[in-house]
């Protein structure tokens, strides 16, 4: 990883976006750019067009310097049904690439991947700005969906630590609004909107903890920071885990908590319909 020439050369900025993609680096660069004057603006454009996703380099080299979170970066590749240049030869970077997660890393090597959905449960996990909507199903019709988008979040983590066993409570909590629904029924009526919530809660813990055991399973990490959270808890016992901090880590239990409030139900409280009740 060639950081340490970016922030000793004068000419890179530390507010540039850091991007990893399978393969060869220099096909993503070569795809022309439409609007910008370079594909590698147009492709940081992309990134920070979705919150929470963008890696600058001073972010980057900051992971790289600190004990109890290891790095990560971007994920960038070519879409499967981008254009192709004999049929197109020049379109937008955004038809030709999407963000598909992030790329994982121990100190300086890539060790592994997350795809988009584990990239969501990692920012919920490290508390970046993360708007998306959650699709639960509608709790008067079980074969009809209900879209609510994430308006705001945040998260806490709690460690607790006797000298020997560890454990972390992570507090997130959650405010959305309904953005659609399937089904015909009213769902502006407060039974209704706490049943949704409890299913927005269980949907957003779920990919939560899909991340979080690929974590501490196959990848053997801590890219949340759990142990600066410990850290800067536990000032004295951090000397003694910091040089082992993964593995620790990986061993300790973690319990999430999700509290959600959908606080918006759209100008209309039920689906407009053809069919009449």
């Amino acid at each position: 990883m060639a950081t340490n020439y970016f922030q000793r050369n004068r000419g890179p900025r530390e507010n540039m976006c850091m991007v990893v993609t399978k393969g060869e680096a220099s096909k993503l660069l070569e795809i022309p750019s439409v609007l910008e004057k370079t594909s590698a603006q147009a492709i940081c454009r992309m990134i920070n067009a979705e919150p929470g996703y963008t890696v600058q380099l001073w972010q980057l080299a900051e992971m790289l310097a600190s004990k109890g979170i290891q790095p990560i970066m971007t994920w960038m590749e070519e879409k499967s049904d981008a254009p192709t240049p004999e049929v197109e030869p020049v379109s937008p970077v955004q038809e030709r690439l999407k963000i598909a997660g992030f790329g994982v890393f121990k100190d300086d090597r890539l060790i592994g991947w997350l795809d988009d959905y584990e990239g969501a449960g990692l920012l919920w996990l490290k508390g970046e700005r993360l708007m998306e909507a959650i699709t639960v199903t509608d709790p008067t019709e079980s074969d009809k969906n209900v879209s609510i988008a994430v308006l705001r979040g945040s998260r806490k983590i709690i460690p607790q630590y006797d000298g020997k066993n560890l454990c972390f409570t992570v507090k997130v909590t959650a405010e959305g609004g309904i953005i659609e629904q399937q089904g015909i029924h009213n769902l502006a009526q407060p039974h209704l909107i706490k049943v949704l919530e409890k299913k927005m809660s269980e949907e957003i813990k779920k990919g939560i903890l899909t991340t979080l055991n690929k974590a501490q399973g196959e990848l053997g990490l801590d890219i949340f920071g759990f142990g600066q959270a410990f850290h800067r808890k536990y000032k004295e016992y951090w000397p003694k885990l910091q040089d082992n901090w993964d593995n620790t880590f990986a061993q300790a239990k973690i319990d999430i908590e999700v509290e959600t409030h959908i606080l918006d139900t759209g100008l209309q409280g039920r689906r407009a319909s053809t069919s009449r009740d």
